[in-house]
């Protein structure tokens, strides 16, 4: 079984059993479920990037302790065997061509007017607090005050950026906006 199902099989015990993670432990998993999501989500085909396709890239927006979890990804590739690069990004220049947005101020205006700044580029948002699942981005990954980490996908608004979020991870997520 490759690393990506048994983390995903580890998560979805995790999520059932209601056994609390440490807070650290919860920025761990994050980390790692935000740097394996090329796995689990398509982008559409000519999609704009860096590296001439050869680069997954995640653009960081504020510090959280999450950041430097990320970090530790950095000499990571994804399954496709892409290298990851990330980087911190200022709120007013937020680039077009990442393949993930992670907004971590976590406050809802904040949140909008940088989703509004990639809107139509196919870039995976993120942000990472509770109440913030539905307020623009396509995913909120946080850990809740139990230390559990709960996982958001609004499904309007991946498919208004033409992303397809496979099966495996949408039974980890709670389904925000789905049509039916």
């Amino acid at each position: 079984m490759n690393r990506v199902a048994l983390t995903i099989i580890l998560l979805v015990i995790l999520l059932i059993s209601g056994t609390p993670i440490k807070a650290s432990d919860a920025d761990d998993n994050i980390a790692s479920m935000i740097t394996k999501l090329s796995a689990f989500i398509s982008f559409p085909n000519g999609r704009a990037s860096e590296g001439d396709g050869k680069l997954f890239v995640i653009s960081v927006v504020g510090d959280s302790p999450l950041l430097a979890k990320l970090k530790e990804f950095h000499k990571k590739q994804t399954k496709d065997g892409k290298s990851i690069k990330i980087r911190k990004v200022p709120p007013d220049l937020i680039p077009s061509n990442s393949h993930i947005l992670l907004i971590l101020p976590n406050d809802a205006v904040q949140v909008k007017s940088m989703v509004d700044q990639v809107k139509g580029t196919s870039t995976i948002t993120i942000c990472s607090a509770p109440n913030l699942g539905g307020q623009g981005s396509v995913l909120n990954i946080f850990g809740d005050s139990s230390g559990k980490v709960v996982v958001e996908i609004d499904a309007a608004v991946a498919k208004a950026e033409n992303l397809t979020i496979k099966p495996p991870f949408l039974k980890i997520a709670k389904v925000l906006n789905a049509e039916d």
